[in-house]
């Protein structure tokens, strides 16, 4: 058996799999064996992870089940890879070793705290299924505390939402939580929501979304800023603590809820890959226009941990529609390879810019194509959610978010709040 190894079950490796268990199908390739690695037995479409913090999805709407996907000939294990062998063609799993003929890593990535104090322990993070409850709940404990205190020092602090990081996640978030405070004006009358609650969107750089279009960054800007969000842009935080957000500068920003969504980073095991077997670059490994290990042509990279140029120089962005090519294009690859197709080394990676799409709120939305086209407010709206329900692999999941949808165009959000040991202090 020729056995070929995926590591992680997020866009990228999800894709891979679902072409290479096509092709085995198709060809009838049964000296093949297929295996998926990964700790969840779920694939987590993270676009819609906000959605769930802010009430607006089900947060089992936005994962789908990996284990015999769709029937396809693939072997699923549930594990945690521990480290990569590569020099002995082997992973380490919590459960022992695995061998391999051909490897694809695709680990995805995790929150980057970039070393500030007091992060971890006290800002939440919107990266994982739980973290979207935890944004949820943690609001809704806000308000609940608020309206059980007189002190009204104490109530601004409750009332107040913090997110750190202005990049397309802080902004569809931060525009989403808007409309959710708003919805639950009507469940806690006491508390006069409209009018005493805060919500700031912090950001290091001198506009948002700083790795896009200026205009885009414009708009961004025009809209949530009509929508009442305070903006705080070149503003660094120093730490978190008791108190809140404590900027560079010295000042304090108290608030009851803070969410985290500044960057990310290479997972651990990426990061314990030595720089001696592999070359990286921002803690990214490095990959040749097959999306190949330098050195090493049985081991594939590709997701956040993959580090590619495209032919203007630029680096290929760590989003899910770049993930989802890379993954298609190894999948191809693998199997023109297994098969002995001559002259696949002609067969290269080349990344398509499809544009960027925004949710920025009830009704708002920004949709800017390659061709330098730009639709903005309801109809980048409405783009933005035809296109995320085409990606949505699972049929049980598109039409739980259609419904999700529906129901919340007549203001009905989840305002239930279904956490009480786990919340960290507030």
């Amino acid at each position: 058996m020729r056995r070929v190894v995926i590591v992680g079950a997020g866009f990228a490796g999800l894709e891979a799999a679902k072409t290479i268990a096509h092709g085995i199908r198709r060809h009838a390739l049964d000296d093949i064996q297929l295996t998926v690695i990964s700790d969840r037995n779920y694939h987590l479409f993270t676009p819609l992870l906000y959605q769930v913090a802010s009430g607006l999805a089900n947060p089992f709407h936005v994962i789908q089940p990996v284990r015999n996907w769709s029937g396809m000939p693939l072997h699923f294990i549930e594990d945690r890879v521990i480290s990569v062998d590569i020099a002995g063609r082997c992973i380490n799993t919590t459960a022992g070793k695995i061998d391999y003929d051909l490897l694809i890593l695709s680990p995805g990535s995790e929150t980057n705290d970039f070393g500030i104090k007091g992060v971890t322990e006290r800002a939440l993070f919107l990266k994982r299924w739980s973290d979207g409850e935890s944004v949820r709940n943690r609001i809704l404990a806000c308000l609940e505390s608020a309206s059980k205190t007189k002190d009204s020092g104490e109530v601004r602090r409750l009332l107040t939402c913090a997110v750190v990081g202005g990049g397309s996640s802080g902004v569809e978030l931060i525009g989403s939580l808007s409309d959710y405070l708003k919805v639950l004006t009507k469940y806690y009358p006491e508390l006069n929501i409209r009018k005493n609650a805060k919500i700031i969107l912090i950001e290091a750089d001198s506009r948002l979304v700083p790795g896009l279009d200026e205009r885009i960054s414009e708009v961004c800007l025009k809209i949530l800023s009509r929508r009442g969000i305070e903006i705080r842009l070149n503003t660094k935080v120093r730490s978190v603590d008791y108190r809140g957000i404590v900027l560079e500068n010295g000042d304090v920003i108290a608030t009851g809820t803070i969410v985290w969504t500044a960057g990310i980073r290479p997972t651990k095991l990426i990061a314990d890959i030595p720089e001696s077997t592999v070359e990286k670059k921002n803690g990214r490994i490095k990959v040749d226009a097959h999306l190949r290990l330098k050195g090493h042509t049985e081991v594939f990279v590709i997701g956040d941990s993959a580090y590619l140029e495209d032919e203007n120089g630029i680096p290929v962005p760590a989003t899910a529609s770049a993930a989802i090519q890379e993954g298609r294009f190894v999948g191809r690859y693998i199997l023109q390879l297994l098969c002995g197709t001559a002259g696949i080394e002609d067969f290269t990676f080349r990344y398509r810019d499809r544009g960027v799409m925004l949710s920025l709120g009830r009704f708002e939305g920004i949709a800017a194509f390659g061709n330098g086209l730009m639709v903005k407010g309801f109809g980048g709206w409405l783009a933005w959610r035809f296109v995320h329900l085409v990606y949505i692999s699972s049929m049980r999941s598109r039409l739980g978010i259609i419904f999700d949808w529906t129901v919340a165009i007549f203001y009905r959000r989840i305002v239930s709040r279904t956490d009480y040991t786990q919340l960290q202090e507030i």
